[in-house]
């Protein structure tokens, strides 16, 4: 499973500036799951939301990520 985040305003909830990181943009993050509401409930916890979901047979994720394996993101 590959979950795409959004941080929310948990994260931030005292309404500071966050500190400058340098890091800007989009990023792909991938996280392997069996158990993916597991992870989803832990992550929302942490202050993010799933904002998209998607699936990639076993051929298309091979040719992206070199696993030959279905996946849901």
């Amino acid at each position: 499973m590959v979950v795409l985040l959004g941080m929310n305003s948990v994260g931030n909830s005292a309404g500071k500036p966050l500190p400058a990181s340098g890091i800007t943009g989009v990023y792909e993050v991938t996280i392997d799951t069996d158990v993916s509401e597991t992870l989803i409930s832990y992550l929302t916890q942490l202050g993010f939301t799933q904002i998209d979901k998607g699936q990639l047979g076993p051929d298309q994720a091979c040719s992206i990520y070199g696993v030959d394996s279905a996946l849901t993101s």
